[in-house]
């Protein structure tokens, strides 16, 4: 701050002049000083390339945060054309243009970021090879290009990101998701990282169950922190997209390598958050590397762990508690980096439910308290609340949704664009 103008009640006012000025000369230094020198906390990560490069790395260390006092969110989906839809990939996507447009929507209200990417990053081509062995087939599928589209909208300075599927929809429109945050921060949860569908963060397909047990769950929703341990999952989960074993992960079934749901990069997440909460917190309820390789086949050995690599057991081995908000957020450690969600009948539902795999008589309940949903059905096939809301986000804000001939799709809401395809 510049000083106040001094008075003079003994009338020097050549001597407290120039005191004023050499006053006003030094604020006006220091001011520049606190500038352009490095800032010794954390920074917002979105000024990174003003940064010499050889110190960036310490930075890094550091979680991202905001100096506006409002955390920096953006809600991501992907969409890469590949085999594991069903016919022509881009015909698919109108079925989801107008949960695309609710996601907008939402983001448009709240004035938070909404990321659309098709950016390829770690996925290939189809009939293209990642290896010269061929090894890497899986990675055809484009459902893997969300990691590095998080990685990338991590590399834009987002403090937290909440990854949703196409067929994610937002059912509370008043909902902000800062206010899952602000349930962290009310119960003293500092150290959570991650957050699944279920009920806050991590989610689980299982949310009806209603006792205390960690189960595997669903990527269709994740709100993941750009934290030392939020951008170490990535990594994980880019190394499993690698192969962790010397011909990869899990066998075909098929000759021509169709798609199967394993395949994708499910499985990947539960490993990367094994592995990073095991090099976190030290133990031995599972290998090291998470896996056991089988000698012969050159794949992950399954016989004992199955496709979901025993995530229930490591977690519920290593203490985990279940809980998102009220009593049962309040029992989770808190150095505990993973909320796993799950919610009775009322109002504190977390990222989303499930509307399109579990049965319905399972689900149906918490519907009407959801935040969101995993839904596949077109908006045609919403309540009459959401589908009025779509309607509203349509002629009310200008929400749209454009497609060009190269497939290349933009979305924009009233006459700012929310979305963009993104470069990694």
């Amino acid at each position: 701050m510049l000083p106040r103008p001094l008075s003079n009640p003994k009338g020097d006012s050549k001597s407290l002049t120039k005191l004023g000025k050499v006053m006003v000369l030094v604020s006006f230094l220091w001011y520049l000083y606190n500038l352009f020198s490095l800032p010794s906390g954390t920074i917002d990560r979105g000024k990174l390339m003003t940064i010499p490069m050889s110190i960036q790395s310490k930075l890094l260390e550091d979680d991202v945060k905001s100096t506006t006092g409002r955390p920096k969110i953006a809600l991501l989906s992907s969409f890469i054309a590949s085999s594991m839809w069903s016919g022509d990939a881009m015909k698919g996507f109108q079925r989801y243009i107008n949960h695309t447009i609710n996601k907008a929507c939402y983001c448009h209200l709240w004035n938070i970021d909404f990321i659309f990417n098709q950016t390829r990053g770690i996925t290939i081509v189809e009939n293209e090879v990642a290896d010269e062995d061929g090894s890497k087939w899986w990675l055809k599928f484009g459902c893997w290009d969300r990691v590095s589209h998080l990685q990338a909208a991590f590399d834009r300075g987002y403090e937290w990101v909440l990854y949703g599927d196409l067929d994610y929809i937002v059912k509370d429109m008043s909902r902000p998701i800062e206010g899952f945050l602000a349930e962290l921060d009310l119960y003293g949860k500092d150290n959570v990282h991650v957050i699944s569908f279920s009920f806050t963060s991590v989610p689980s397909d299982y949310n009806l169950r209603s006792h205390d047990k960690v189960y595997s769950f669903s990527s269709f929703a994740l709100l993941i922190r750009n934290s030392p341990f939020g951008r170490r999952v990535l990594d994980n989960w880019i190394a499993f997209a690698n192969g962790i074993c010397s011909r990869g992960n899990f066998a075909s079934t098929s000759n021509d390598h169709s798609y199967k749901w394993f395949h994708s990069d499910q499985p990947g997440l539960w490993y990367a958050l094994m592995k990073t909460h095991m090099e976190f917190f030290p133990n031995d309820v599972h290998p090291p590397g998470i896996v056991t390789c089988n000698a012969t086949t050159g794949l992950i050995d399954t016989s004992k762990t199955g496709w979901w690599m025993d995530f229930d057991r490591y977690f519920a081995t290593n203490g985990a508690k279940v809980g998102n908000y009220g009593d049962r957020l309040n029992s989770v450690p808190d150095n505990q980096p993973i909320i796993f969600s799950r919610s009775a009948k009322d109002t504190k539902s977390g990222l989303g439910v499930d509307h399109s795999w579990v049965p319905r008589t399972h689900t149906e309940a918490f519907w009407n308290w959801a935040f969101a949903l995993h839904y596949k059905d077109s908006g045609e096939a919403w309540d009459d609340t959401m589908k009025n809301e779509l309607q509203l986000c349509k002629t009310r804000h200008g929400c749209v949704v454009d497609q060009d001939e190269r497939g290349q799709i933009s979305v924009s809401c009233g006459s700012n664009h929310t979305t963009n395809n993104d470069t990694n």
